[in-house]
């Protein structure tokens, strides 16, 4: 099982209050359909967040589904990574004393990144 999918599931029904896992839920609810046995594993896993192998079984139902249609697949992992530094940013709460700074990168960077509080001089990059 992919990894990947098990973190998704997970998310899915643990964190589907935070909006851009609600989008997630809201487009694997459509992938799934009204009435569907992929429903129903989906409703008790939301119902059933610490329930292991319910989350188990939504995380296989999404496999199956990634594979039937890896557009879909494709999509979900889009709409996992915009959740992903949600869930991120709200479980690393930074807070700076007096004069201090914090710095954060989430998600896929190009390209060249420089994070500083005071900087005498220049920056190069080469």
């Amino acid at each position: 099982m992919d990894p990947i999918l098990v973190t998704i599931a997970g998310a899915l029904v643990k964190e589907a209050v935070k909006p851009a896992v609600a989008a997630l839920v809201k487009r694997v609810r459509a992938k799934f359909g009204k009435g569907t046995a992929e429903e129903d594993v989906l409703e008790a896993a939301l119902e059933s967040p610490d329930n292991e192998k319910a989350v188990q079984r939504l995380a296989n139902r999404l496999a199956e589904a990634e594979r039937s249609d890896p557009e879909f697949g494709g999509e979900l992992r889009e709409l996992w990574e915009t959740a992903k530094v949600e869930i991120t940013l709200a479980q690393n709460t930074q807070v700076a004393s007096s004069g201090g700074v914090n710095n954060s990168i989430t998600g896929t960077v190009h390209g060249k990144v420089v994070q500083a509080r005071d900087i005498t001089g220049g920056i190069t990059f080469h």
